[in-house]
């Protein structure tokens, strides 16, 4: 091949290969949308307002959030899907993600194969919560008293296969299966408001939303499914610590593009928002709101949605729970 050959060969592989590179180089150019599949006004509304500033700074274009609420997170997330794969749409979505896929299979979709992992960016655990109805003080006294009075005590969540159910389907098979009524609501703030009023017996909540009722009079958290201590509520005892099986459940909140979104750019995606998710403010109002940061990386997000459609499938299954 001669001189002029091989520059003309060159000229062609550079016409093909330059502006995947430079479009990749110049990314991002123009604000970032991220859909997030709840409705506004909740907690993961909080969350994306707490990292909106760090992550401007990171990206160097805005951060605008598209709340998309409906069919337990699937139209969010087919908005992502139908949405070009170029890293200007992404989808902020939570452990439900992987708990609502194990209770209701949806044909043709499959969280793992299909959306590409960004961060893993904040984790809260649950904890076990009574009203003050309830006349057990620690865990122990509660496995006795339900054991003693099979289907009086009953316990709420935010609806089947929900991540509240699934935890309470957690503790209760830590506790040898006692013998609870589920009662299932339609969102978080019911839920909290029945425990406090003592409409309901128990719940698995998250520290922050029921550490005013508690200290209120309202209800007492009996044990935390973590694997230590919650700074938030450093008496309560995590499960082992009060003589049963470890359980260790919570929620995530995670980042995630298109299956076929480029990895230059997803490692791109990530590196800004790990770094956001580790800023000191961001840590410090993440823990106010109960959450601890993480900013994992995306092979760690691919593990833990992996692990987790897994556990809750199998939960599912032992439990025998049936969508409706």
């Amino acid at each position: 091949m001669n001189l002029t050959s091989r520059r003309t060969l060159l000229t062609l592989l550079l016409t093909f290969v330059s502006p995947v590179l430079l479009a990749q180089d110049a990314f991002p150019s123009r604000p970032v949308k991220i859909i997030v599949p709840f409705a506004v006004g909740g907690g993961v509304n909080t969350m994306v307002e707490i990292m909106r500033a760090a992550i401007t700074r990171e990206l160097g274009q805005p951060l605008v959030a598209e709340y998309r609420p409906g069919a337990a997170g699937m139209v969010g997330v087919q908005a992502l899907l139908n949405a070009p794969a170029d890293g200007y749409t992404l989808l902020l979505h939570s452990t439900s993600l992987a708990s609502g896929q194990a209770i209701n299979p949806t044909p043709g979709f499959d969280a793992r194969t299909d959306l590409k992992p960004i961060s893993n960016l904040a984790f809260s655990s649950f904890a076990l919560v009574v009203s003050k109805n309830v006349p057990a003080k620690t865990l122990p006294e509660l496995v006795a008293y339900a054991n003693a009075n099979p289907g009086k005590l009953n316990y709420a969540s935010t609806g089947i296969g929900g991540s509240t159910h699934l935890a309470a389907e957690l503790m209760k098979q830590a506790l040898g299966n006692i013998p609870i009524v589920h009662i299932p609501y339609k969102a978080s703030g019911a839920v909290i408001t029945a425990i406090a009023s003592g409409e309901i017996d128990m719940t698995m909540e998250f520290p922050n939303n029921m550490k005013a009722h508690v200290d209120a009079g309202s209800g007492r958290f009996l044990a935390i499914a973590a694997k230590q201590r919650d700074p938030l509520i450093p008496d309560v005892p995590i499960f082992s610590e009060a003589g049963f099986p470890a359980v260790e459940i919570g929620a995530w909140l995670a980042l995630f593009g298109p299956a076929k979104l480029a990895d230059p750019i997803a490692d791109k995606l990530q590196a800004a928002f790990a770094k956001a998710a580790k800023d000191p403010q961001v840590v410090e109002r993440f823990r106010q709101v109960g959450y601890s940061s993480i900013g994992s990386t995306r092979e760690q997000l691919a593990q833990q949605l992996s692990a987790d459609t897994i556990r809750y499938t199998a939960l599912v299954k032992s439990a025998n729970i049936k969508a409706q």
